[in-house]
């Protein structure tokens, strides 16, 4: 799961499109853009929830900054 922490809700949502782009074709791109936005919400909201533990450290991380 540490892999996903590094992924924001764009890139997320990014990664979901090429996975489904086959189907886009299939199904229509209105139609399946909803479906990438559904999946988008819920597979960021199930991260969230699954690294929880982990946003503390990695906020006081940025704050340090890089130097």
């Amino acid at each position: 799961m540490d892999f996903f922490i590094n992924f924001t809700y764009e890139n997320i949502k990014t990664i979901i499109r090429f996975h489904n782009y086959k189907q886009t074709k299939k199904i229509g791109f209105k139609s399946a853009l909803q479906t990438f936005h559904f999946k988008a919400d819920a597979n960021s909201q199930k991260i969230k929830e699954k690294t929880a533990k982990h946003q503390v450290s990695l906020v006081t991380i940025r704050k340090r900054g890089a130097g």
